[in-house]
């Protein structure tokens, strides 16, 4: 669909200006009064420029006549503004090659004068001039050099012109978001200065933008702005490209009616300005409309129409379109040789463009190497000039250097007798001592290396020493494996409830030293380097609370008071989510592990210079003498001592080191007896790295990764799929939406009964689910979702602090999808979420390829085949019904449109109409196979009453025409 957005703004500068431009040439001329002198020039030069683009014969009369007085009275800003208009005029006319080389002279001439508004007026039409000749580079040059000064002299005027012609170069290179930038800072000024002409035609440009980026919704809503203002300012040429590029929109979005009545209104515009080619254009894109909803004669009349109008000898890529038009229409119809004869006519245009482009392109790099060789040309003649000068004056300053260099000379001589003498003396004094010094850098040098040795046999007993440790850790998770899959199937079988609570013992124990383990891999993977840190911008304050709900179960379990404090509500900060877990899950351990049944934990988090994270209890306490060695590796009391918070010297260990790679800092206050506070300091800033770009640094040998979690769409692309949660737990639910929100449309439900309404009100594509819940458990949930037909489609996952097996049966046997136990990583949600519905989009395909298979073969619930099998059996019953339409597949299938529209595109990766007609299709392509008759009476058998329709449909499905099927 073919518009003309650029020609026309270039239209509209001649007519905004010739009304009122006329008005003040006549008063100029007036003014006029035959002088010689600087302000008979001022008043040609702006007679020049008023009539540019419009008379140009006069505006070149003008110009020279400016120019003639200006050298005859030696006044050099009426040279520089005379050449400016003589460039404008002769661009006008289209010699651009002299325009340059004018304009050129101009902006010399201004720069020696140094006048700013003309440089940046000057340097804008010379981008000009380049955008003509196809380089953008050139011209964007141009423009952002204007657009400086303009900015530097607040000229509102020429900024709005660099501002529109810098957009209109990133169109013309796909660098729509960059258009839209400029293009939005131009209307910015129009809408400031109340320019609602140029408002309008700035609203246009942002639509075509948007047409060709593809969002076609955001394109249609400036219509309302676009249309009506080109109405009331009668701009006749804009507003038919405005109907037209809407038109070509809603062509786009299949909305033919609206589109066809937009490209007549198109054509009824553009015969009132008697603009032929546009009208033209306008045929072949009605007669587009015409052969898309079935009229193939209608769209011939249109292209006959067009091709009496287009200039047969110059229009080649108009006609080019409007032949390819005319060869897929016959050979729709079925007549070959018409089909084949215009589709010759095609292959020529198109042949034709190229050589076009390529002639084109040869004669602006002709053009302007003719124009630079001038310049260059120029330049060698001014260079010639000055070597002659310099010549006469080269004599005098010979004679000149010749008694100067006598006289250096002898000075020279002399100083250097001076300093040799001196330098014999300063000889002596240096060479001893540089003995002494030779002597004490030798000593030195044996000192460093006795050192360096003693270093290394350290840095080797502690590599040997960590080492040791990481590689019997690995060595020990195969036979811990080997003790846990069995011991989980000796619970299964047990029945002697002694023999459980002995395995639960086993279980646990087993846990614990699958976290050491885990410890003293991360000890050895920070000691060699392999630990990086990667900063999250990220709410601090919303992630503690996260954390400690995670240990809520527990307090209660164990009569404990928990409480958590924050300073604010909400903090955005830079941290690395997965090492703050590690420090936090330590320490609140620890406080757990030592603080007896009934005791408190207060958790505190304050936000000042930096984020300071404190963890009281009260616990046993800490010796004051052991407080300097807790946080030492492998640092253990002796056996005689109270046991505290030593245990086997890792867990804190880690957390200092975790700390460090944060910058951060680490302390602990503790009185045995009374309990124990460990404060967590980190900063806020970083260097002063952007936490939005991502860069790696190093500190302390540590390689650093900067991201944003709550950046724009900008990380991570959003996808059409919707996400809904549903959790009593405030923190835990607002946690899980701001982490997915960047990904999936996210719903959210504050208990199972509330969850449930909204599921069957939007129907989601997967929903999340907390376990433990008032009204509604998760479990309760999930069998009520998967035995309803609305939505037994949708995956569920299943979220708890329960982590026993008895736990996940009970979830799966409720037809959950996954399980997930607390504490989890956000990151481990994420892809189970999408393997998910990576997994049902496969299934969606499967299904849409293969519809004829019968429904147990693809679906994933029996709830799912009765659905399937219904909506099948609905549409073979009504197959040669051509008046079957949704409200009918509705009340037969007993589903509200919505909700059937819902399931089918969740299942099957249809919509309902889609589904139907897939249905025909395969049903049609059946009885051609087994020649059960003609192509015309198959298509009724199946339900279409236009020939044309079924034979387009049926070629998008099978890829070929009916007739040609076997």
């Amino acid at each position: 669909m073919k518009h003309l957005p650029q020609i026309i703004v270039l239209v509209l500068y001649s007519i905004t200006c010739s009304a009122q431009g006329s008005r003040l040439v006549d008063s100029l001329k007036n003014s006029l009064k035959g002088n010689t002198d600087s302000i008979e020039v001022n008043i040609l030069n702006k007679i020049s420029y008023e009539l540019s683009g419009d008379d140009n014969a006069g505006a070149l009369k003008y110009a020279q006549q400016a120019l003639e007085i200006s050298k005859n009275i030696n006044y050099k800003k009426g040279v520089a503004n005379a050449n400016y208009n003589l460039g404008l005029t002769e661009n006008f006319q289209g010699n651009y090659a002299q325009a340059l080389e004018l304009l050129k002279k101009a902006l010399g001439d201004y720069t020696q004068l140094n006048e700013k508004e003309g440089i940046a007026n000057a340097s804008n039409s010379i981008g000009v001039i380049y955008e003509t000749y196809s380089l953008y580079d050139k011209a964007l040059e141009n423009y952002l050099f204007a657009l400086k000064i303009y900015e530097e002299l607040n000229v509102e005027r020429g900024k709005a012109n660099c501002y529109n012609n810098i957009a209109l170069i990133y169109h013309n290179q796909n660098r729509y978001k960059e258009s839209l930038e400029y293009q939005r800072k131009a209307l910015k000024l129009d809408l400031k200065n109340k320019k609602t002409d140029d408002a309008a035609i700035s609203y246009l440009n942002i639509a075509d933008m948007y047409m060709d980026m593809g969002e076609y919704n955001k394109a249609l809503s400036y219509s309302d702005s676009v249309i009506p203002a080109l109405v009331e300012a009668n701009y006749k040429y804009a507003l038919s490209n405005a109907y037209s590029l809407f038109a070509g929109i809603y062509y786009k979005i299949e909305n033919y009616p609206k589109s066809l009545d937009l490209y007549k209104k198109a054509n009824t515009t553009l015969k009132e300005v008697n603009y032929t080619n546009g009208i033209a254009i306008n045929h072949t894109n009605i007669a587009e409309v015409y052969y898309k909803i079935g009229n193939a004669d209608l769209a011939l009349d249109e292209l006959n129409k067009s091709l009496a109008l287009q200039d047969r000898k110059t229009n080649n890529e108009y006609l080019a379109e409007t032949y390819n038009l005319f060869s897929e229409i016959y050979r729709s119809k079925g007549d070959y040789k018409k089909a084949f004869e215009y589709y010759k006519e095609y292959s020529k245009k198109i042949d034709a463009i190229q050589e076009n482009k390529m002639s084109e392109k040869l004669l602006s790099y002709q053009t302007l190497y003719e124009t630079e060789a001038k310049e260059n040309q120029i330049k060698l003649l001014n260079k010639e000039n000055e070597l002659k000068e310099s010549r006469i004056n080269h004599q005098f300053y010979t004679i000149l250097v010749i008694i100067l260099a006598c006289l250096l000379l002898g000075l020279l001589v002399m100083t250097l007798y001076i300093r040799n003498r001196n330098r014999k003396r300063n000889n002596e004094i240096l060479m001893g001592q540089n003995l002494e010094i030779q002597k004490q850098k030798e000593a030195i040098e044996q000192q460093n290396i006795t050192l360096e040795n003693q270093a290394k046999q350290l840095k080797a007993q502690d590599e040997l020493k960590t080492n040791f440790f990481s590689n019997i850790s690995h060595e020990f998770r195969t036979p811990l494996t080997l003790i846990m899959g069995p011991l989980q199937s000796l619970q299964e079988k047990s029945i002697d409830q002694s023999q459980k609570e002995q395995f639960k013992l086993i279980q646990r124990n087993a846990v614990r030293l699958q976290q050491l383990i885990n410890q003293l891999l991360d000890i050895s993977k920070i000691e060699k380097g392999f630990v990086g840190l990667k900063l999250t911008k990220d709410d601090i304050c919303e992630y503690i609370r996260y954390l400690v709900s995670s240990f809520h179960s527990h307090a209660t379990d164990r009569n404990i008071n928990l409480t958590i404090e924050t300073s604010t509500k909400n903090f955005i900060a830079l941290f690395d989510k997965d090492k703050v877990e590690k420090i936090f899950f330590n320490l609140l351990s620890n406080a757990f592990k030592y603080t007896p049944n009934g005791g408190s934990i207060e958790v505190t988090l304050t936000i000042a210079d930096k984020i300071i994270l404190s963890i009281a209890d009260t616990g046993i306490g800490i010796a004051k003498e052991k407080l300097p060695y807790i946080f030492d590796k492998y640092y253990q009391a002796d056996s005689t001592v109270v046991k505290t918070y030593e245990s086997t010297g890792i867990g804190l260990a880690l957390t200092k080191e975790l700390v460090n790679i944060h910058l951060g800092t680490i302390n602990v206050e503790s009185k045995p007896g009374e309990g124990s506070t460990f404060t967590v300091e980190i900063p806020l800033n970083y260097d002063g790295f952007e936490y939005n770009i991502a860069q790696e640094n190093t500190i302390s040998g540590e390689s650093i990764e900067f991201t944003d979690s709550n950046a724009p769409t900008a990380a991570l692309p959003k996808t059409d799929y919707s996400v809904l949660v549903i959790d009593d737990n405030d923190d835990m639910r607002k946690f899980i939406i701001s982490n997915l929100n960047s990904e999936y449309e996210v719903f959210e439900a504050r208990n199972g009964k509330v969850g449930v309404d909204k599921a069957f009100e939007i129907v989601p594509d997967i929903i999340i689910s907390d376990v433990m819940m008032p009204e509604m458990d998760g479990f309760e949930v999930t069998r009520t979702l998967k035995n309803d037909k609305r939505t037994s489609h949708i995956p569920v996952i299943l979220l708890t602090a329960r982590s026993t097996i008895e736990s996940k049966i009970t979830g799966l046997e409720a037809e959950a999808d996954d399980y997930l136990t607390k504490p989890f990583y956000i990151k481990e949600l994420k892809i189970r979420i999408g393997n998910i519905l990576k997994s049902r989009q496969k299934l969606r395909e499967l299904f849409g390829n293969s519809i004829n298979i019968s429904p147990s073969e693809i679906t994933v619930s029996s709830l799912d085949e009765q659905f399937i099998a219904k909506v099948l059996e609905v549409v073979e019953k009504n197959m040669d019904n051509p008046d079957f339409d949704i409200e009918e597949f509705c009340d037969q299938v007993g589903m509200s449109r919505t909700n059937l529209h819902r399931k089918l595109k969740a299942i099957t990766n249809k919509s309902a109409t889609e589904f139907i007609r897939s249905i025909r299709i395969k049903r049609a392509a059946q009885l051609l196979k087994q020649k059960a008759g003609t192509v015309s009476d198959i298509a009724y058998m199946v339900g279409f009453n236009n020939l044309s329709y079924f034979t387009r449909c049926f070629k998008e499905d099978i890829g070929i025409n009916p007739s040609e099927y076997n």
